[in-house]
């Protein structure tokens, strides 16, 4: 299995990195500083790393801050939207556009072309991040959001545009994600761990604690999960493959790939099958494997 990963907060290592699991090698990389990112000079002063990814049609979509790139090759990287957003987290492509969440903003916006739309307001806060909506989903009927910074007084929650407030008292949730049977996935980051919920909000099954802050969830048709985790302290990150049952399968510490590897995963997709991570993937839920 291959994965894409996004890490930030690096010293050497800022970019996209293609990652084989099976071998334990970087296959591919796209380094990138403010000085090769085409964006805005004021943001490029500020930039500390890629965020939110996605796969469309063959591109990698990444966000920094407060724009939107895309790359084919690992080689390019290309401007897609600039200047649209405060701290963009997740990013995905859903019925509308591109949709990506604009966490300082507190809203969710698609882009028409290159022109961000309206889509969903978060819950009202005094302050600007102070609900922190981080990552969205979309089902054939529905999409979910993850909140955190003391919403209502509270860690952490996920709710929908059409149910409202359905999990409650996650800690700082990131890369929420829903199947077939309404039932939720969602990276527990402070909680170092992955979760899953009914639709009533009531927890079935949680992970053991991993590596570090969990964050980017990536599924294939086989329920195996892929999931990014870093130590904040330290600047460790490491990638976890848990498999259906939420055991852990594997753990890849990236330092052991590369001694001098440091910065936090902000994302991974799985690029070399199906990943059901992605909104667009949603109807492939509880399909099985083509059989080669």
């Amino acid at each position: 299995m291959q994965v894409v990963i996004s890490i930030l907060r690096s010293k050497n290592h800022n970019g996209l990195f293609k990652i084989d699991l099976d071998s334990n090698t970087i296959v591919d990389s796209l380094i990138c500083t403010k000085h090769n990112v085409p964006i805005p000079e004021e943001e490029a002063e500020l930039f500390y790393g890629i965020k939110g990814i996605t796969i469309h049609n063959g591109l990698i979509y990444c966000a920094t801050c407060r724009s939107i790139l895309s790359s084919a090759d690992f080689v390019n990287v290309n401007p897609v939207a600039i200047n649209i957003g405060a701290a963009i987290h997740q990013i995905d492509y859903i019925s509308h556009g591109l949709a990506y969440c604009s966490t300082d903003d507190n809203v969710v916006r698609y882009l028409d072309n290159d022109k961000p739309i309206f889509l969903y307001n978060g819950f009202s806060g005094i302050g600007i991040d102070i609900n922190h909506i981080n990552s969205l989903y979309e089902t054939d009927d529905d999409i979910y959001f993850t909140y955190h910074n003391n919403v209502y007084a509270e860690p952490g929650m996920i709710c929908s545009m059409n149910k409202g407030i359905i999990v409650r008292n996650l800690d700082k949730p990131h890369n929420v994600c829903v199947n077939h049977k309404n039932e939720i996935f969602v990276c527990d980051s402070y909680n170092l761990s992955v979760s899953k919920y009914d639709n009533q909000g009531k927890l079935i099954i949680s992970s053991p604690k991993l590596n570090g802050y969990t964050r980017g969830l990536a599924i294939n048709l086989d329920g195996i999960m892929v999931v990014g985790s870093s130590k904040r302290e330290t600047q460790m990150p490491s990638i976890t493959v848990l498999d259906d049952k939420f055991k852990i399968q594997k753990e890849l510490l990236l330092h052991m790939i590369d001694n001098s590897f440091t910065g936090e995963i902000y994302d991974i997709r799985i690029i070399s099958e199906v990943d059901l991570g992605l909104s667009a993937n949603f109807k492939l839920w509880g399909k099985p494997r083509t059989k080669k």
